[in-house]
């Protein structure tokens, strides 16, 4: 077994998930993400709770690639603090040089 990293991330809608998830791809920073929609999230912001209709969107990545993902994604995020979660995932070493492959040129 061989740690990948996963990062998982809210979005407000689909439309910016699916952009900074091909982006993510392009760029070679991720291997995969999955989109989940619709979402509700039920928070306290600003002193009150507040509910929303967002998008989860998980990102596959190497270890050495999940902090420049996680900041890739926070500068290009529309929220002001956008929920960017990370850790580590054991998988077969298949899948892992297949994650390695996809994020290396």
């Amino acid at each position: 077994m061989t740690d990948i990293a996963l990062v998982r991330v809210t979005f407000g809608g689909a439309d910016e998930a699916d952009r900074i998830a091909r982006l993510m791809i392009d760029q070679r920073i991720a291997a995969c993400v999955t989109i989940d929609r619709p979402c509700t999230a039920i928070f306290r912001w600003n002193g009150a709770v507040d509910t929303a209709e967002e998008v989860t969107a998980t990102f596959t990545t190497t270890i050495a690639l999940a902090a420049m993902l996680a900041t890739r994604i926070a500068a290009l995020h529309s929220y002001d603090l956008p929920v960017i979660e990370r850790w580590p995932v054991a998988v077969d070493d298949a899948v892992a040089q297949w994650i390695d492959d996809a994020t290396h040129a």
